[in-house]
């Protein structure tokens, strides 16, 4: 159950609460900083932080030096600070609409079609 609060999840269906999903990659120097501020504001050794998180010393460590941890650690240290996950995660970047659309152009989503359409078997009308 806590890991559930911390990660976001309702433990009854597994799913996630609109608006909390993560949005891109997680920012490992952002949670080790924030990690080593609120450790060091509660008087705690790092030791003592691990034991209260329920990770590793040498996890601390590697997260207070940017290193990138599992998820599990990652929710654990992040329940310890009382942010969730996803608020170490940066904006995903949004595509520009140029690419996407050159990435589709002459795709139809039929294997062999775009097979035909590549090797020129059809003609502009016959799409």
């Amino acid at each position: 159950m806590a890991i559930c609060h911390a990660v976001g999840v309702t433990p009854v269906s597994i799913s996630t609460p609109p608006g909390i999903a993560p949005r891109g990659p997680v920012c490992w120097a952002s949670l080790g900083a924030g990690l080593r501020m609120v450790r060091e504001g509660r008087g705690h050794s790092a030791r003592r932080c691990a034991a209260i998180a329920g990770v590793s010393l040498a996890t601390v460590s590697r997260c207070e030096n940017g290193h990138c941890l599992s998820f599990d650690s990652l929710a654990r240290l992040a329940a310890y600070i009382g942010r969730l996950p996803q608020d170490y995660t940066a904006p995903a970047a949004p595509r520009p609409l140029g690419s996407l659309q050159a990435e589709t152009a002459g795709v139809t989503g039929n294997t062999r079609c775009n097979t035909l359409i590549s090797r020129g078997d059809f003609d502009d009308a016959d799409k």
